[in-house]
């Protein structure tokens, strides 16, 4: 993946971090990871990305992980054409937790 397009991944999961979501068409991911299947090495790697997001800038480093989470299907099982991302928990609880 080149540096362009890391730094847009990393600025996406930088999102979920702040905003405890976001969403990554299919699109994109076959594109930033030169792909034409999403396999458990793609999921394997944003969830890597993310814990270094999450380790890097949670201000209490004893609050734990922050588990990436994703859904690729609405409730009637409706095709997202993407996945929605979002954290375990958000980054007011990451902030707050341990208080």
């Amino acid at each position: 993946m080149n540096i362009r397009l890391e730094n847009i991944l990393t600025s996406r999961l930088e999102e979920i971090f702040h905003n405890g979501s976001c969403f990554v068409s299919h699109a994109e991911l076959y594109y930033w990871y030169e792909t034409k299947a999403l396999t458990a090495k793609v999921y394997s790697d944003l969830e890597t990305r993310f814990q270094e997001i999450d380790d890097n800038m949670k201000n209490d480093k004893s609050v734990g992980k922050n588990k990436l989470m994703k859904i690729e299907k609405t409730a009637s099982g409706k095709d997202l054409r993407g996945i929605l991302l979002f954290a375990e928990r958000s980054y007011e609880y990451a902030t707050t937790a341990a208080e």
